[in-house]
């Protein structure tokens, strides 16, 4: 028995050993210069013995993004949990994503790159299931924050709109300006202007939703939510904080 958790332990060693070296071939070479032989050498193991635990540099991309999407779930799992109003809980929703986007700017750029043709054609079709998954409840999440919201009177849903749907909302905002950032700057994530234009934009939207008049009036406006969430995000969010330098 001893014998076989040793051997565990090895294995799970090996596996994040390549995971760790696929991951700095991304940040140096790209997805291009990714490849099992170069990863065969920087591991200094066989390529057989890569191919024992990923079939494909694909299935490497895979597993590092969803890792990453438990991490983001783990930041909005501290959201809901949160005792505040549902106005706040909601935009610290967006405080999570972009905190999981300065901690994982790559990791974030493979959850566009696994949905390209050429990686879903190479990984099974529970591995894909298994990042919608994942997705799935990120979105759940939010889903709730907003249901719980409605179920305690503090936000009127607008009309035709369901939490789902704005949940949705909430998730292509963040996604869409925080990849415009990507876009713009690669890996130089100081370039702040993207980061401020998704969370301006994002609390205009969500303040714009029927809010209860308790609600509303514990705001004075952008300046004294944004007081707030600084204070919040230090205390839910301290040691992402400090690895963010944010």
């Amino acid at each position: 028995m001893p014998y076989l958790e040793r051997k565990q332990r090895d294995l799970q060693r090996r596996v994040d050993l390549i995971l760790g070296v696929g991951r700095e071939l991304l940040l140096k070479s790209g997805y291009r210069g990714l490849t099992m032989t170069r990863i065969a050498e920087l591991t200094e193991y066989s390529k057989g013995t890569i191919y024992q635990h990923f079939s494909c540099k694909e299935e490497i991309v895979h597993r590092l993004a969803t890792e990453s999407i438990k991490c983001l779930l783990l930041l909005l799992d501290r959201v809901k949990g949160y005792q505040g109003n549902g106005m706040l809980k909601v935009a610290l929703v967006a405080e999570a994503y972009i905190l999981f986007y300065r901690l994982y700017p790559l990791e974030f750029s493979l959850l566009s790159t696994i949905r390209s043709r050429s990686v879903r054609e190479r990984i099974n079709a529970q591995k894909y299931a298994e990042i919608e998954s994942l997705e799935q409840s990120a979105l759940n999440i939010i889903s709730g924050i907003v249901a719980d919201s409605v179920n305690e009177g503090e936000l009127m849903l607008i009309e035709g709109f369901s939490a789902e749907e704005l949940a949705s909302g909430i998730w292509f905002m963040i996604y869409g300006g925080l990849t415009l950032h990507e876009g713009s700057s690669g890996e130089k994530v100081e370039n702040d202007k993207y980061f401020h234009l998704t969370r301006k934009n994002f609390q205009y939207y969500v303040s714009s939703w029927s809010w209860s008049r308790q609600v509303a009036d514990e705001f004075g406006g952008a300046e004294e939510l944004n007081s707030q969430l600084s204070q919040i995000k230090n205390v839910l969010f301290k040691d992402e904080m400090a690895k963010s330098a944010w």
